[in-house]
């Protein structure tokens, strides 16, 4: 299994509901946890991650701090416009340091992924990394 994740892949940010210059989604994408994207302290916050053909998914690694309560959707269609639930995770509060949670999503094939951040340990989260285990469709 690849990382269907990162840039180097082919993936992208297509969308994102909060952008800071400093903190961009793209850094989601970048392999590294010293990097992040970081939203305002509104909820939902939402980003779709976008491969250059469908995948075929396991699962999701995601380094983050302060997510309570993540979806994942999928979409197989060109364009992101229709999507299902494909995965949702609870997330433990881990003060100073990183979340690493694994959200499986059952061998989904998928040429977009929509997360959906429903809900936070505190006003602001950040996320760090995010690693797709897949390969081809």
């Amino acid at each position: 299994m690849l990382d269907v994740a990162s840039s180097k892949a082919g993936a992208y940010i297509a969308m994102s509901t909060s952008s800071d210059d400093d903190y961009p989604p793209e850094n989601m994408l970048d392999g590294r946890t010293e990097t992040f994207w970081a939203t305002t302290g509104l909820f939902p916050q939402e980003f779709v991650v976008s491969f250059p053909s469908n995948m075929s998914i396991q699962t999701v690694q995601m380094f983050s701090s302060n997510v309570k309560k993540v979806a994942v959707y999928k979409c197989t269609k060109e364009d992101p416009t229709e999507f299902e639930q494909v995965g949702e995770k609870e997330m433990e509060s881990v003060e100073g340091h990183l979340q690493s949670e694994e959200i499986a999503l059952m061998k989904t094939v998928a040429r977009h992924l929509k997360f959906v951040i429903l809900s936070a340990h505190d006003h602001f989260i950040s996320v760090h990394k995010l690693a797709i285990s897949g390969s081809e469709a």
